[in-house]
């Protein structure tokens, strides 16, 4: 037992500096690179890890809240529509055979 709460500390406390990281970001480029660094990229990549670690999964609602808590609605709501669009957009331009096998392009 104590092995599993030392993992799920660990897991917290990358969220946690994740989001204290946030603070910086926000106070040196504005709201949108720092909903990009939080919610359009740690956010999002702890999603799909939750979705095969539990212990991540666990920790997920404590995270968004966090993030939550960090930006005032509007401007989550508006970020969220923008990120939902530029996803979308880069889904689409996929060649359909890639999107059919879930992959995405090779980079080489």
């Amino acid at each position: 037992m104590v092995r599993e709460d030392s993992r799920m500390g660990k897991f917290e406390d990358i969220w946690r500096e994740q989001c204290e990281a946030t603070h910086g970001i926000r106070k040196r480029f504005g709201d949108e690179a720092a909903l990009d660094y939080l919610v359009g990229e740690k956010l999002l990549h702890y999603v799909s890890a939750a979705r095969d670690n539990p212990a991540f999964a666990t920790l997920l609602p404590a995270f968004v809240g966090e993030v939550r808590q960090m930006f005032p609605r509007g401007n989550m709501a508006s970020y969220i529509t923008r990120l939902e669009q530029r996803l979308t957009k880069t889904a689409t331009s996929l060649p359909s055979r890639i999107r059919i096998l879930g992959r995405a392009p090779s980079m080489t």
